[in-house]
């Protein structure tokens, strides 16, 4: 972002033509008794337009609204080079996005002939040339990977400057208010991912937020994705829409978006979702075994169309001119993208399957936890995903096991952009008189490039629990880091929920739920998702409603230090004992 030179001048470039960004329009001029101009109010979704005053060409002095998305990517072409490294592209995205967005955001009184803006076309805030200066695709990926993500200082959404600065050592500079462009790059050169240079250029103490975790309909909120068993026992899935869960009023009736697609014959037991191919959206993953092996498979969500129902088996058969006839989200029939090999077809199936993005390439690719049969370790391999199939399987980490291993769970444990994987375990003792079991937790930091570090004990035991626990993966206090969260029952009738907060390097056990009554945790099968897309994890439980009354979808809403009940929405078409989260 250059400056203004002197006071009062200013740098603008020579513009000719009449060509606007695709959906632009001259602002007309409104009465300006008024205290915002675009008046964006979600701090957690980007807006839809920004509105800039023109300095230079035929509409200099007049303010144009423009689609916020070219927008950005516009800046991007006139601010960083179509060369500079991923890494350092995208923080430059981030940058660039969020000073404009606060804007959207905190308007600060500008108006030309009337018409009010939020933001000036050049050097005071940043340079939008759509006459002179095109997006490369390494610009538009690198807006796309980094859309929903957001920087916060104190939990409050600020505005993020930019320099050149000078060809320095990576940080060397680095002020806390500034991204230094070209430091950043030597930062990207030297490894470092886009959310580790974020940190090094606005401070350690940032939080890193990308809301709205599991989001499968490509609105923002997250999603809740339930398995359904018919009584021909083949199994389809039915999605709940977040944003419907967080503003149902007490009593409400869904029954959710059907997908009639059938996905197998059973409920897989290993199951993710994850963002497969990089369109925004999350997939269904699962293992399952076959004559073959074993066996990955996914089933994609589509944008648009008519429903699945009318769709070919055949996935190479469906084309995108089968979705233009409505805004339905769309499940593709089933495909394997990997298959186990001659020589892995009789090795052990795998005992956890793991759903996120190792490879930092902005598609979700998968861990598969197998024992090894030559030492009987724990082995971890991981299956890139290209965005039409996984890769062959790497092997990322091999070691002892430790204690009872009760589940593998994926997340960016020290926010540095990442990803990690938890080891939890227990010590084994239900069988002591009061079934009760202690509770630790590894953390295995990966290099995002084909390893994880051996285990880091992070949690040692000091949360009991016993045979209901309950282990999920989420970032619940917003704070860029993902946490864990151990629901085990409170009395017959009640629960307790401790999240083990990560501060980057060890969990931090906190209660965020106690109750004695209200949520049986027997009656409840969980899953994680943002549905309210503040940027928390939330628990969402498909709750027995009772006989003949179906299931409640119940959202437990995090607010950072506690997690709190919404009314939920009743399906009466679900029988409880037929569903489970996926």
């Amino acid at each position: 972002m250059l400056r203004r030179l002197a006071a009062g001048m200013v740098v603008a470039a020579a513009l000719s033509g009449v060509v606007f960004a695709t959906g632009s329009a001259l602002v007309p001029a409104p009465t300006l008794a008024r205290s915002v101009c675009t008046g964006w109010t979600s701090d957690s979704i980007p807006p839809d337009t920004i509105r800039v005053l023109r300095t230079a060409g035929p509409d200099a002095g007049r303010v144009q609204e423009v689609p916020f998305r070219p927008y950005v990517e516009t800046v991007m072409a006139a601010e960083f080079g179509a060369g500079a490294p991923a890494a350092a592209m995208e923080a430059g995205a981030v940058a660039v996005k969020q000073y404009a967005w606060y804007r959207a955001i905190n308007w600060r009184g500008g108006s030309s002939g009337g018409a009010c803006y939020d933001i000036v076309d050049n050097g005071n805030d940043q340079w939008y040339l759509p006459l002179s200066k095109t997006p490369a695709q390494s610009h538009i990926d690198a807006v796309a990977r980094t859309w929903t993500l957001s920087i916060r200082r104190g939990g409050r959404f600020v505005s993020t400057g930019y320099w050149a600065g000078s060809d320095v050592a990576c940080g060397s500079n680095a002020n806390g208010v500034r991204l230094m462009q070209k430091s950043a790059a030597r930062c990207a050169r030297e490894g470092k991912t886009a959310e580790e240079i974020l940190r090094i250029y606005y401070g350690e103490s940032i939080s890193i937020v990308r809301p709205g975790s599991n989001d499968m309909d490509g609105d923002g909120y997250g999603d809740a994705p339930a398995l359904v068993a018919g009584a021909d026992g083949s199994v389809t899935a039915r999605l709940y829409d977040g944003a419907t869960l967080r503003d149902a009023p007490d009593g409400a009736t869904s029954t959710g978006e059907s997908w009639p697609v059938v996905l197998d014959g059973s409920v897989p037991a290993l199951r993710g979702t994850g963002d497969v191919d990089g369109d925004g959206r999350a997939d269904l993953v699962y293992a399952r075994r076959s004559a073959a092996g074993t066996e990955v498979v996914v089933s994609r969500v589509l944008d648009g169309g008519m429903s699945s129902a009318g769709l070919p088996t055949d996935p190479d058969r469906i084309t995108s001119a089968m979705f233009a006839a409505s805004a339905r989200t769309v499940l593709q029939p089933p495909a394997p993208w990997w298959t186990s090999s001659a020589l892995e077809r009789d090795a052990p199936p795998p005992i956890a399957l793991a759903v996120a993005d190792f490879t930092g390439d902005g598609r979700a690719d998968v861990a598969l936890a197998s024992d090894d049969p030559a030492t009987g370790d724990l082995a971890i391999d991981v299956l890139p995903s290209t965005g039409s199939s996984y890769g062959s399987p790497a092997r990322w980490w091999t070691g002892p096991h430790v204690d009872v291993l009760e589940a593998v769970r994926a997340g960016d444990f020290d926010g540095d952009g990442r990803v990690d994987l938890a080891l939890v375990t227990s010590d084994g003792s239900a069988g002591t008189s009061d079934g009760k079991r202690a509770f630790s937790v590894d953390v295995l930091l990966g290099d995002g490039r084909g390893g994880f570090t051996d285990p880091h004990l992070w949690s040692d035991g000091a949360v009991m629990g016993d045979a209901t626990t309950r282990e999920l993966a989420g970032d619940w206090n917003r704070d860029g880091r993902e946490d864990l969260m151990l629901l085990s029952e409170n009395g017959p009738a009640g629960v307790i929920a401790t999240a083990l907060v990560s501060d980057g390097a060890a969990f931090d056990p906190k209660v965020y739920r106690s109750t004695a009554t209200g949520f049986r945790l027997g009656v409840a099968k969980l899953t994680v998702s943002d549905v309210n897309g503040d940027g928390r994890s939330d628990v969402v439980a498909f709750y027995d409603a009772g006989a003949g009354e179906g299931t409640r979808v119940l959202p437990l809403i995090s607010t950072g230090t506690r997690l709190a009940s919404l009314p939920g929405t009743i399906d009466p078409t679900l029988p409880w004992d037929s569903v489970e989260p996926f």
